[in-house]
C-alpha cells in the first residue's frame, strides 16, 4: 500500500491546467490509492523502471513507487485519446 504521493514539476502543472471537477476526482482518486491501494492501476509495458497508471474515467494518472517508505512519484497526466470511427468511410 503506498502512504505517500508526490507530484512532479509536470504533474502539478498538468493538474492546475484541469477542469475543478476532473482535478479533484483526480485527487480523490489518488488519496483512495495512497491510503487502501485500491484504484484501476495497470502497468505500463516496455518501460523501465517500471511505471504504472492509475485511470480516473478518461484521465490517466502516471507515476513510479519506490520502496523507501512506499511512495507513489507521479509524473504527468494526462487524457485518453478518442477516436471516432467514421462509419461512412
Amino acid at each position: 500500500m503506498i502512504k505517500r504521493v508526490v507530484l512532479s514539476t509536470q504533474a502539478q502543472s498538468d493538474l492546475a491546467a484541469l477542469d475543478r471537477a476532473v482535478a479533484l476526482r483526480i485527487l480523490a482518486a489518488t488519496r483512495r490509492l495512497a491510503s487502501t491501494g485500491a484504484g484501476n492501476v495497470q502497468g505500463l509495458r516496455g518501460i523501465h523502471p517500471p511505471e504504472f497508471r492509475l485511470r480516473v474515467g478518461d484521465w490517466r494518472f502516471a507515476f513510479t513507487t519506490t520502496a523507501i517508505g512506499l511512495t507513489c512519484c507521479a509524473s504527468a497526466i494526462a487524457k485518453t485519446r478518442t477516436e471516432e470511427i467514421d462509419q461512412d468511410a
